[in-house]
């Protein structure tokens, strides 16, 4: 409490040469002692909400919720330069945040640090929560279930974040849609050398295994990791990985031995540049004795 006392109190005199810069903003732009009625009642909505599970969409909700829910029981517009920014260019914010909507680990384009998308405005992801609850909450008949219904929201229950996201048209297709639309657009594995897989007569010894993509990928982020059959099936790799020069395969090596059954799996650490994850793809094999 001491610390984050200080840290919502500092002002204009306040010492923050030692601050990273992006301290010196939210200060300039969010004026937080300033005011002081809606953070408390921002960070005391949060204490009646559900956890949020570990996703762009989930995060935005929560803080978006708890934007919204302040303004209205203080009577207060939101001092979060993102909400009339993204007032102001709903159609581009909107886009871009379907772009990256099941992208994972893209937070920090849009809550929680700098953006560096084309905006350059942090928090937009509040604006998006801050509209679905906003519109959601108009569209109630009943005002005082609707206001429940978003501080209570459930996480964990993906009816119901689609149907709370869904009712209000917020965003352009439903989320199921959007959805199919990310996953036909995800790079694939289209085959390995040799084709060993669902086979049943590997030859044992150390074995040399490409695995070709649809489309080039990064060529920096790699994930092998057990299958559905668990760690018992997983085989012994050797920590070199070697792309090819296009990026559209790569490399591995397996010490594998007679008479097993082995599985793995290519997860989605695998990406292309801009960041949107490949479909897992499992290996299954068996050598011969």
């Amino acid at each position: 409490m001491l610390i984050g006392s200080e840290y919502a109190l500092a002002g204009p005199a306040t010492n923050m040469a030692d601050l990273p810069q992006r301290f010196h903003a939210y200060y300039r732009d969010f004026k937080p002692r300033e005011n002081l009625a809606l953070l408390c009642t921002h960070e005391y909505v949060h204490t009646q909400q559900n956890q949020p599970v570990d996703n762009l969409l989930s995060n935005c909700l929560s803080e978006g919720i708890a934007e919204f829910i302040s303004c209205k029981a203080t009577g207060i517009a939101s001092n979060t330069p993102a909400i009339a920014f993204g007032k102001l260019n709903t159609e581009k914010v909107v886009s871009q945040y379907v772009k990256d909507l099941f992208v994972m680990f893209n937070d920090y384009n849009w809550i929680w640090g700098e953006n560096r998308n084309e905006f350059r405005v942090r928090d937009l992801g509040y604006y998006i929560g801050y509209s679905i609850a906003e519109r959601y909450y108009e569209l109630s008949a009943d005002k005082g279930k609707a206001i429940r219904e978003l501080i209570e929201l459930d996480y964990t229950n993906d009816a119901a974040v689609e149907h709370l996201v869904d009712t209000t048209r917020f965003l352009p297709k439903k989320l199921s849609e959007l959805y199919t639309d990310y996953d036909k657009s995800r790079p694939r594995v289209i085959a390995l050398s040799p084709s060993i897989n669902g086979t049943k007569d590997v030859a044992p010894g150390l074995t040399r295994i490409t695995v070709h993509f649809s489309e080039p990928l990064n060529g920096i982020n790699t994930g092998i990791d057990f299958g559905p059959l668990g760690p018992d099936y997983f085989p012994k790799l050797s920590p070199v990985r070697v792309w090819s020069d296009d990026k559209r395969s790569i490399t591995l090596e397996a010490d594998l031995k007679p008479g097993k059954t082995y599985q793995f799996m290519i997860d989605n650490t695998f990406r292309r540049e801009d960041q949107v994850r490949i479909k897992p793809f499992v290996v299954e094999f068996s050598t011969k004795e």
